[in-house]
């Protein structure tokens, strides 16, 4: 009898040990983040639990850092604040080919502000958010003032009373945003009198845009009025800003209030010494807007030069969107290139638009 219990203590100590280490292992997934967050040495994000911590200096984790994502990073949880959703993100996050998943989670977007040093590179997003939200919405940050680059979303994004508007990669950009793409859903849904604006890349734009694609649905409901509806930016406003050598593959843009000058295939106007040249959209892209005051006018730049379908993916695709004039121009170097299909980033993990 002696000798079993004896037995028994011995399981129950390995036990408790075994269970206090695992406890341990589980809490330093969660907390111990490696890294000094310089630009040799940054912070290592492998949780999600450490992502939230991103920028608000709690354990040193400040805006103006350094990151550097190690792993796929599935959020959990009813909702999301942006990282910098007050001030701004004047880092590095360099996603390290990896992809965010925010599909559990109600997200206006992973950045609030990213500040005119800011920097966000080398990253997939990924979202399902159905917003009644007030604000801004973007895929990857509500306001980009600084750069991203190399960054794709895909998705869906809804918004239930208009707000100010959605974009599926920002919702405004002042700074640059350079080869990215966004395969989202995005609805504005509801009503009321305000005027919101959406498009597939940024709702508005006073920045450079360069080198990035859209292919996914836009599409803002009868209750507003007096909205802008784009492929890549439904506003495109201020002598520095430039869309060029982008591609609007969108299959359709709806604002049915909406009449010829607020909807757009590349964007839904150009104002103010905005410019948009080497832009190109797909020919068959199916507009809904009121043409009761007249109708589009394809001629003007901002609608893009038009292309066939099977040219941007079909035989032959790879050619095109590697070649400038006529074509974008895309890198090599950045871009991996396949007949019959869009271009996708290389390296960047969870890509599902040619899926």
């Amino acid at each position: 009898m002696k000798k079993l219990f004896r037995v028994f203590v011995v399981v129950l100590t390995v036990f408790i040990a075994f269970s206090m280490f695992s406890c341990k292992a589980i809490l330093d997934s969660l907390t111990d983040i490696k890294g000094s967050g310089t630009a040799s040495d940054p912070y290592i994000i492998m949780t999600g639990a450490q992502l939230r911590k991103v920028g608000t200096g709690e354990d040193g984790l400040t805006a103006s850092k350094h990151y550097k994502q190690g792993t796929n990073i599935i959020v959990l949880g009813a909702s999301w604040t942006p990282i910098c959703d007050t001030g701004s993100f004047t880092g590095t996050y360099d996603g390290g080919n990896f992809y965010i998943d925010f599909t559990a989670t109600n997200s206006e977007a992973m950045f609030g502000t990213i500040g005119a040093t800011g920097n966000v590179r080398n990253l997939g997003i990924k979202v399902d958010t159905n917003s009644s939200s007030l604000t801004v919405i973007g895929g990857l940050a509500k306001t980009n003032n600084g750069t991203i680059e190399q960054c794709y979303v895909t998705g869906s994004i809804t918004n239930h009373n208009g707000a100010l508007g959605v974009g599926g990669l920002a919702g405004s950009n002042s700074g640059v945003i350079r080869n990215c793409y966004t395969n989202v859903e995005i609805s504005i849904t509801g009503s009321g009198s305000n005027s919101p604006m959406a498009a597939g890349l940024v709702r508005q734009n006073t920045g450079l845009i360069e080198y990035c694609y859209t292919v996914g649905p836009v599409s803002i409901s009868d209750g507003f009025n007096n909205c802008n509806a784009g492929g890549l930016a439904a506003d495109n406003r201020g002598a520095s800003a430039i869309i060029r050598y982008s591609v609007a593959a969108n299959p359709s843009l709806i604002n049915p209030n909406g009449n010829q000058f607020m909807i757009g295939r590349v964007t839904a106007g150009s104002y103010l010494g905005a410019t948009t040249p080497n832009n190109y959209a797909k020919s068959d892209m199916v507009l809904t807007y009121n043409t009761a005051g007249g109708t589009v006018n394809f001629s003007d730049s901002h609608q893009g030069t038009a292309v066939t379908s099977d040219l941007i993916k079909g035989a032959g695709s790879s050619t095109w969107w590697s070649t400038t004039s006529p074509g974008p121009g895309f890198s090599g170097s950045v871009w991996l290139f396949g007949d019959s299909k869009y271009p996708e980033l290389r390296n960047v993990a969870g890509q599902t638009v040619n899926d």
